[in-house]
């Protein structure tokens, strides 16, 4: 039997998150770096490593904005993605 790798992803609410910016409504997965959300860079990682399947539990505050930076990721796997609050 072949198992094939699931992932979830996990978004820190703003006032929790100590790379929240001064106003709390950013947390660090949806910071930009090298020009790409940090979000999008972990779903490289995933992506290559096989996944298929993805969940990302997101905070109520935050999950419109997450959705669509996820959404923003061309690959089918972020296509596909379940955003939970």
């Amino acid at each position: 039997m072949i198992m094939r790798p699931k992932g979830v992803m996990v978004f820190g609410s703003p006032g929790s998150d100590p790379c929240a910016s001064r106003n709390g409504t950013r947390v660090a997965a949806l910071e930009v770096v090298a020009n790409r959300p940090i979000v999008h860079h972990v779903l490289d990682a995933l992506v290559s490593a096989g996944v298929r399947e993805l969940i990302a539990l997101v905070p109520a505050p935050l999950l419109a904005e997450a959705g669509e930076c996820i959404r923003a990721y061309g690959d089918p796997v972020a296509r596909g993605l379940r955003c939970v609050e």
